[in-house]
């Protein structure tokens, strides 16, 4: 093999390397990213299931249709009392 051959050979990894190093650093910032959203989901489903224990359905236990309708009906409720 020639000097020149290896050369190009050391050159062509090179910008081979470059493009791996850059694939892994866009599949780590996309890791990065995914972990920040599973956390706010962590947290969103953290407050979901406190409501729900809040207010557990006489039938079902933890209902997210029950609980709606009970909000619903406070908030009725709310806008028919008179504010001090």
């Amino acid at each position: 093999m020639t000097e020149q051959e290896i050369d190009d050979l050391i050159e062509a990894h090179r910008d081979d390397a470059a493009h791996d190093i850059e694939d892994h650093r866009q599949v780590f910032n996309a890791l990065v990213q995914m972990r920040a959203e599973i956390q706010v989901d962590d947290s969103l489903l953290k407050d979901r299931n406190r409501i729900l224990a809040a207010l557990p359905c006489p039938i079902h236990g933890p209902c997210v249709p029950y609980v709606l309708e009970q909000l619903e009906a406070l908030k009725r409720l709310r806008s028919e009392t008179p504010h001090p």
